[in-house]
């Protein structure tokens, strides 16, 4: 799996977010595309299609540009265009785990505060080691109270040797 999502250590603490090319990419194609559109506009019977790839692409360029989380010793945040606009404190932690939805394919780190609201953290772009260091780096700062179970129960190990490959084969587990 290639990972596009990166973890950058800031000043107060990790910074998950993707390089600017992909952002700068999806633009280009946006742009490419409606350039398409209106160059060879009388040519073109369906124009519903490209006006449709381009709404995305550029959807797709802003949302990667503005995906952004950030976790500091106070809390955690998400941002990203039309999908995540939240932040939790540590402190208002209640509890902490790794999920992996049986509907999605991404596994996310879920913070469930004291009015029992989740808040998800998408890590699913992350390699096994990353996953484990950004839970590592949240759970370090909750409170002990915060905790149903044993701290260490949270972290999940990688089996050793080879994964199988294979179409159906879940790279990440």
């Amino acid at each position: 799996m290639i990972s596009l999502m990166q973890i950058y250590p800031s000043g107060q603490g990790l910074v998950l977010a993707y390089p600017i090319w992909p952002s700068v990419a999806f633009g280009i194609a946006a742009l490419g595309l409606a350039a398409y559109a209106v160059l060879r506009s009388p040519r073109i019977r369906r124009r519903w299609p490209l006006s449709l790839a381009v709404l995305i692409a550029a959807w797709a360029a802003i949302y990667v540009g503005t995906f952004r989380t950030t976790v500091t010793d106070e809390g955690g945040s998400a941002y990203a265009f039309l999908r995540y606009d939240h932040a939790v404190r540590w402190q208002d932690a209640a509890d902490i785990y790794l999920e992996h939805p049986a509907s999605g394919t991404d596994w996310q780190i879920v913070v469930i505060d004291r009015q029992r609201r989740a808040h998800r953290f998408d890590v699913g772009e992350l390699s096994i080691a990353d996953r484990d260091r950004v839970m590592a780096y949240m759970v370090d700062r909750m409170p002990a109270s915060a905790f149903q179970r044993v701290p260490e129960l949270l972290t999940r190990h990688a089996s050793p040797g080879p994964r199988p490959a294979g179409f159906f084969s879940d790279q990440q587990m």
